[in-house]
């Protein structure tokens, strides 16, 4: 019987669990922290925690350039370019400029790509944002993406919080 019926009488494989849970929020203030803890955290992480990197904020004009464009359309790309960079040269508002002219998907927000740090763009594009004052123009970058017009409307320095500013942080953490 048990082996023509054998089947209706197997389970399946199962295992039972027991689990543990909690929150570390629920332990927040119970464990002391000193204040020689604090500092030492601090001193050993200000250079990766508690300091924001130089910065740049910038508005690009595009003109895209295939990688397997011929000359012709390459130098044709370029002459754009400088006619773009002619009407900067003359006054033109660079903002107004990236919205007519600009191949990016910024052009809508005057090219704007926000604040950046390095190593966030392609280098050809990050040596010439960094290199440049604020409110300057840069010449004609090249990048693989195209041709690019680079201005810097603003730069940060590198900012370092202090362990004041920190020391909650650090005790939640």
């Amino acid at each position: 019987f048990f082996e023509e019926q054998g089947e209706k009488w197997r389970r399946a494989e199962s295992a039972g669990v027991n689990y543990l849970a909690y929150s570390p929020e629920s332990f927040q203030g119970s464990a002391g922290v000193s204040e020689e803890e604090i500092e030492e955290y601090y001193l050993l992480n200000v250079d990766t925690e508690f300091t924001t990197e130089e910065q740049v904020g910038a508005r690009h004009i595009l003109k895209r350039v295939a990688t397997d464009a011929s000359d012709d359309d390459k130098a044709a790309t370029r002459t754009a370019m400088e006619a773009v960079a002619s009407k900067l040269a003359d006054g033109a508002d660079f903002e107004e400029l990236a919205k007519t002219e600009s191949d990016d998907s910024t052009a809508s927000d005057g090219g704007d790509l926000g604040m950046f740090g390095r190593q966030k763009m392609v280098k050809p594009f990050e040596n010439a944002a960094f290199a440049l004052a604020e409110g300057e123009v840069s010449g004609i970058t090249e990048t693989r993406f195209g041709l690019h017009l680079i201005k810097v409307y603003k730069r940060q320095a590198p900012q370092e919080r202090t362990l004041e500013d920190s020391r909650d942080e650090i005790r939640n953490k």
